[in-house]
């Protein structure tokens, strides 16, 4: 196993699911892929591979190229609540993966969003109302909570939070997929470079 590459699509997969919460706060919308992309990860419970997590490398190209701008550039101001909600969502799930008894009901809450993807598919009201719902039963009751800022006409909008609560589960899912593959904090400081590097080899890898 190439564990750099599969730390970096990893936090590919955290970075997306992050982008996708600043934007829907910021705009009222996002990339519906980002979404298909988020809840595919989180029903992906039984996989070989870490890009299988997420659907493949092509699906977190977003998520790679932001996560290699932060790795090696200024971050913009009006970027920064991503860094913020990716630390926060990483420290959540360091302490999520200490509570077994959270890890089963998301394990049930997750088969139960499951029938309802056959049912309806990944992007139906119906599945974000269950993971939204999933995430305030489980990660929500850890604190601190992840405080998301944004436009309080978009952050007020039921959908809208539903899609957040589950782009923030996809978040944890690639945050706790890190910490099994080994990372740490001294890694991504460590290993900086060597990720930035890997990030832009899997984005320029042919399809």
């Amino acid at each position: 196993m190439n564990v750099i590459q599969e730390r970096t699509l990893a936090l590919a997969g955290l970075f997306q699911a992050i982008k996708g919460v600043h934007e829907i706060s910021r705009k009222g919308l996002t990339d519906s892929q980002y979404l298909e992309t988020a809840v595919h990860s989180i029903l992906a419970t039984d996989t070989e591979e870490t890009s299988e997590v997420f659907g493949g490398t092509q699906a977190i190209h977003p998520g790679l190229d932001l996560f290699r701008r932060i790795l090696t550039e200024q971050v913009p101001r009006e970027q920064m609540p991503m860094t913020r909600y990716a630390v926060s969502v990483m420290h959540l799930a360091k302490k999520l993966r200490r509570k077994p008894e959270l890890l089963n009901e998301l394990g049930e809450g997750i088969e139960k969003a499951r029938g309802q993807v056959e049912a309806f598919g990944r992007v139906h009201e119906n599945v974000l109302a269950s993971l939204a719902d999933l995430y305030t039963e489980t990660v929500g009751r850890i604190p601190p909570r992840v405080m998301v800022t944004g436009d309080d006409t978009h952050l007020q909008n039921p959908r809208n939070v539903n899609a957040i609560r589950t782009l923030l589960l996809a978040g944890v899912r690639a945050a706790v997929l890190w910490y099994q593959l080994g990372g740490n904090r001294l890694n991504l400081i460590l290993q900086r470079k060597a990720l930035a590097r890997e990030a832009t080899r899997l984005i320029e890898r042919p399809a």
